[in-house]
């Protein structure tokens, strides 16, 4: 989980266990200097913060030149947005598809 401050100081902290001296900077991760293509998926069912996180990842990859595909499901939360790769049609499955494509030489 990506994040400008450690997840404990907001709703997950309940699950994460993390006490508010465990951190004080801004930042806690350093975005790689190159790296393909990620696709950073989110649903709106989502409880706000768990929205922001990946919102704010993709922008700072954006903002340093890493190439980011947001993408966004309707109606789905972290349990439900599974579903998708039940579905050989699913929008998570064509993702992992194409990212295939693009790392794998075809024949």
């Amino acid at each position: 989980m990506f994040d400008t401050r450690p997840s404990g100081f907001d709703q997950t902290n309940k699950m994460t266990r993390i006490c508010r001296c465990a951190g004080r900077t801004e930042t806690f991760i350093e975005l790689p200097g190159h790296s393909p293509l990620l696709v950073i998926a989110r649903g709106t069912s989502e409880q706000p913060e768990l929205q922001r996180r990946p919102r704010d990842y993709h922008a700072a990859r954006k903002a340093v030149g890493l190439p980011a595909k947001p993408l966004v499901h309707e109606g789905r939360d972290q349990s439900s947005i599974l579903e998708e790769f039940a579905s050989l049609t699913g929008e998570l499955t064509n993702a992992v598809v194409q990212l295939a494509k693009l790392r794998l030489p075809m024949e």
